[in-house]
Parts: structure tokens; C-alpha cells; sequence
């Protein structure tokens, strides 16, 4: 439970409800630095960097240090959606543009940062994304666009849950990781990480869009099964 508390004290207090995630972390912006210089071997994952690489910095380059900088000006500026909202309507010329842009830049930043990470996945060891880089994404697939009110504690309550199963999945990728395997340990986390996907499921059976609720069971089942398949 130390993994999931140690998230949860993130996303408590003011941004608990309606639910926010919490400012651009350094920890993300070192690990999207990274990302926009990871070595790419498909056409897809070029692409993916590109457009990363161009939201991060008007400016194209192969040094870390210059995506670093670009990402630092977004690292603890206000609380963040986990939504995909519209941009602000300003003017080319507003001279706070990208300021007044980042909780929007913020939102993309993380989407596509994990849609790169999925993509260069089996290439090479990349380091696993920090948690809330992944939330966006992870949100966007067990929703797929359904509409729900991001102000009703039932979304709220969805978010929180949403994270606790993010938080197993990790410590499942640490026991993984570790070597030699221990195997108790493995079985234990498996569990709980098929534990939190049943109660999750269980939740969402009570969504105020029936659309919701079709899309997160088909996403659940499917992980599900592939744990049993695993066994």
C-alpha cells in the first residue's frame, strides 16, 4: 500500500475534487528531455519523437540539455487536467503565450511522451515513465472520448481508483525488473494488481454514461485475460 499512499498524497487536499492531477514534475521533464533524444528505429516512433520533440521546443535539436531547458519553464506551474481540454484562443503575437498555454502544453506533453514510450517499448530498456506522465493516456484508454461531468464526484472517485491500478502496474514492473525474480513477491503483486482491475471494473458498472461503461469493461476484460494467459 506504501506506493498507491505515497501517490494518493499527490492528488489529495483541493486537487482531490474535483480531481486534478499535480503541476509538471522536474522528474518528467528530465525523462521527456531524455525521450526527445532516445534513439528511434521505426517510422512510427520517428514521427512520435518529432512531434514531441515540437511541442517541447520551437526549435529542433539533438542535444538533452536544450529539451531540458525547454521542458524546465513547464516544471510546477499550477495543477493540471487529466482531460484533454480545448486550447486558450490568444493571439500569435501574445507575448505569454506559452505561459498561458501549459496546462494545455502540460496535458500533451504527457500524452505523447507515453505514446513514445509504448512505441520504443520492445526496442531498447527504456526507463518506465513516471506515474502521472502516464494518467492522461491511461485515462484516455479506459474512457475512449465517453463524456462524463469532470466536476461529479463520481469522476472524482473514477480518477482515484484509476491511479491505485496505475500504482500496482508499477510495483508489478519493479518486481519484474528485479533479479533474481521473487517469485512470492510476483504472485502477491499479481494479485493485487488483478485485485484493483476487479474492483475497478465493479466502479465503473455505475458510470453515469453507459458509453463509459462499455468502453472501461472491454479495456479491464482484455487485461484481465491476458494475466490469465500469463498464468
Amino acid at each position: 500500500m506504501d506506493i498507491v499512499w505515497s501517490t494518493h498524497k499527490l492528488v489529495c487536499g483541493d486537487r482531490a475534487h474535483p480531481f486534478k492531477l499535480p503541476p509538471f514534475s522536474q522528474e518528467e521533464a528530465d525523462y521527456i528531455a531524455q525521450q526527445c533524444v532516445v534513439a528511434t528505429e521505426t517510422p512510427q516512433a520517428e514521427w512520435l519523437q518529432a512531434e514531441l520533440r515540437r511541442l517541447v521546443s520551437p526549435t529542433t535539436s539533438e542535444d538533452r540539455a536544450h529539451y531540458q531547458t525547454c521542458c524546465a519553464e513547464y516544471v510546477g506551474l499550477g495543477d493540471t487536467s487529466i482531460t484533454r481540454d480545448e486550447p486558450p484562443k490568444l493571439s500569435p503575437n501574445d507575448a505569454n503565450r506559452r505561459h498561458k498555454m501549459r496546462t494545455f502544453v502540460t496535458h500533451e506533453l504527457r500524452q505523447r511522451s507515453m505514446a513514445l514510450y509504448l512505441n520504443t517499448l520492445k526496442m531498447h530498456k527504456s526507463l518506465d515513465p513516471p506515474l502521472l506522465t502516464s494518467m492522461p493516456y491511461n485515462y484516455d484508454t479506459y474512457t475512449q472520448g465517453a463524456p462524463v461531468d469532470k466536476t461529479s464526484k463520481w469522476h472524482s472517485e473514477f480518477c482515484h481508483r484509476l491511479i491505485a491500478v496505475q500504482c500496482y502496474h508499477l510495483k508489478m514492473r519493479v518486481v519484474t525488473k528485479t533479479r533474481p525474480v521473487i517469485v512470492s513477491e510476483l504472485l502477491r503483486t499479481t494479485r493485487d494488481v488483478e485485485r484493483s482491475y476487479r474492483l475497478l471494473r465493479t466502479f465503473v458498472q455505475t458510470a453515469p454514461n453507459p458509453a463509459l461503461t462499455q468502453a472501461a469493461t472491454r479495456m479491464i476484460n482484455q487485461t484481465l485475460k491476458s494475466f490469465e494467459e500469463i498464468k
